[in-house]
């Protein structure tokens, strides 16, 4: 689909505090091996609350891809080019229309 135009998004990344990672890096790491950083997009679901909560619970800060996954991509032996491709060059391009 990327080789297609299309934009390939991991979402939900460090959902569940951590858990996931692994997943994330192992399949970010297979497309960009492939070539397809271009068309790569990460995201998360953070400040969500839980009705079933009191006052919804607490919320999850927006930061989680900044201070805990992009230091693991890092780790990985992902470059700030491409870091710099994922977080900024890529999210610009999908959604300044």
């Amino acid at each position: 689909m990327a080789r297609r135009g299309a934009w390939l998004e991991y979402d939900s990344i460090g959902n569940i505090d951590g858990e996931g990672d692994e997943y994330h890096l192992e399949h970010i790491q297979r497309l960009l091996d492939a070539g397809l950083r271009d068309h790569l997009l990460l995201s998360h679901d953070r400040g969500w609350y839980d009705p079933a909560l009191p006052g919804g619970g607490v919320p999850k800060p927006y930061t989680y891809l900044s201070d805990q996954f992009l230091p693991k991509l890092r780790a990985a032996g992902v470059d700030e080019v491409t870091i710099h491709q994922l977080t900024h060059v890529n999210p610009y391009r999908a959604f300044a229309r």
